[in-house]
């Protein structure tokens, strides 16, 4: 059983299907933010409703002289830890991309260890 109170949230893991190798005058084939509430946009559901917990790593400033508010942030980077168990081996890979419960994209980069994947994650935004 899942102790809800240390992982509270959910995510859900994605892969672009990839397929379509199309050249010339095509419509715009990157991500957007639609995608997340819409459907899966052609994306390939790898794993669903994994209990996890979600905390920022870093905020994403690019450098000490850019303090002001007005000054373009970087990208935040995020630690997903999910339960232990609640992932098979060898399921997630780098470059998938999650979904959590509140409806935000992360890029994930991750690695498996003897307790269970160590998962960072930068948000994206569109």
């Amino acid at each position: 059983m899942v102790d809800t109170s240390i992982y509270s949230r959910t995510m859900q893991v994605r892969r672009s299907s990839g397929g379509n190798l199309q050249v010339g005058l095509l419509p715009y084939s990157g991500r957007t933010t639609i995608e997340a509430n819409a459907s899966t946009g052609g994306e390939i559901i790898v794993a669903d409703n994994i209990p996890c917990f979600i905390e920022l790593k870093s905020m994403g400033r690019t450098g000490s002289s850019n303090i002001l508010p007005a000054n373009e942030n970087g990208l935040s980077t995020w630690t997903i830890t999910p339960s232990p168990g609640s992932i098979p081996n060898g399921v997630i890979r780098d470059r998938d991309l999650a979904v959590d419960d509140l409806g935000y994209r992360y890029e994930l980069t991750c690695y498996l260890t003897p307790m269970g994947y160590i998962i960072q994650g930068i948000r994206l935004e569109s």
